[in-house]
């Protein structure tokens, strides 16, 4: 995964990460946006529920 400098507005801090085709399949399709062909924009608690973490700068996606 590749992750983006964080960046924040006056109310949300935001994070950008780029997962390898791969992982996409394990996200469950109320996240893909198809008409763009890429995800929606997910909360914190949308993403840490699928198992994504993010350590030292890292993102980390757990499967099982």
């Amino acid at each position: 995964m590749l992750t983006r400098p964080r960046y924040s507005d006056n109310e949300f801090e935001y994070r950008h990460v780029q997962l390898p085709k791969a992982m996409l399949k394990a996200i469950p399709a109320e996240y893909h946006d198809k008409s763009k062909g890429t995800l929606k924009l997910l909360w914190e608690e949308e993403w840490r529920g699928m198992g994504i973490t993010q350590v030292r700068g890292v993102a980390v996606m757990f499967s099982g």
